[in-house]
């Protein structure tokens, strides 16, 4: 068994995904659920000119702080919708890829999951990848592997294309409730 590890830029993933190639902006984000706005109101101070000034410069910093942290969670929700989306489509099409170019008829199964798993046959494995996946300062990391049979992969956490993908034969089976796939 060969273990290699990688690193892959999600800036090139996003462009082959259409929801990630979207350049997500606030307006984007407004659409898709609640709109935050920012309302600035006039300052008013009944206590005189200097206070006025005074007040109006701290008005203006409160206003830019709170800009600053609106702009700051929105890139945030931006960069976990891309996340999500770039997720997905790793699992999806590294799989998709590894079955397409896969030359030994031995291999019945690939396999990339994010989260805690277990092998019926560890020996029934092959090509074992250990993928660094970083968009920001977000993070995870896959490991991803071709299945030989009899083999079983047990998934110990969540599914969803986000953390699990497989692409198989028919001498495999996939367990909906579990996420786990059974290879004879």
């Amino acid at each position: 068994m060969q273990f290699s590890v990688a690193t892959i830029f999600t800036t090139v993933l996003a462009a082959a995904s259409a929801a990630s190639a979207l350049a997500i902006q606030p307006a984007h984000l407004e659409t898709r659920g609640p709109i935050v706005t920012i309302v600035e109101e006039p300052a008013v101070d009944r206590r005189g000119a200097a206070a006025s000034v005074a007040s109006a410069a701290g008005t203006e910093a409160a206003k830019q702080a709170a800009k600053m942290a609106v702009q700051a969670v929105a890139d945030l929700i931006s960069n976990i919708m891309k996340w999500n989306s770039a997720r997905q489509t790793f699992t999806k099409e590294t799989v998709k890829q590894m079955m397409d170019n896969n030359k030994d008829p031995t291999i019945v199964a690939a396999a990339c999951y994010n989260k805690g798993y277990r092998l019926q046959n560890e020996q029934n494995i092959d090509g074992k990848t250990s993928v660094n996946f970083k968009l920001g300062a977000l993070h995870t990391n896959y490991d991803c592997m071709y299945l030989r049979a009899p083999n079983a992969f047990w998934t110990d956490s969540d599914g969803g294309y986000q953390n699990l993908a497989y692409r198989y034969t028919k001498a495999c089976s996939f367990d909906s409730e579990t996420g786990d796939l059974t290879c004879n």
